[in-house]
């Protein structure tokens, strides 16, 4: 699994500690779809794993209000993940 933020034209991973390389560049692979050049990937076994690795990257996501939507789906409080 790997969880990547596009915001301001820039891709950001957001398993990776601040200060840690980026991602260098998307790709499409015919047969396996979307490639994230130097994004982190996480093996993943069960539900509460993947749980684990949205509620991690959700804390580094960049997050607030628009000015013309006070609900925006950046705001802290709409995003929420069940199990």
């Amino acid at each position: 699994m790997t969880y990547l933020e596009i915001y301001q034209e820039a891709l950001r991973d957001l398993l990776v500690a601040d200060g840690e390389p980026a991602v260098r560049q998307l790709r499409e692979c015919p047969k396996l779809g979307i490639i994230a050049d130097g994004a982190r990937k996480v093996d993943i076994r069960s539900v509460e794993e993947i749980y684990n690795v949205l509620r991690c990257g959700e804390e580094k996501r960049v997050k607030g209000e628009t000015k013309l939507n006070a609900a925006s789906s950046r705001s802290v409080e709409h995003v929420k993940f069940y199990l």
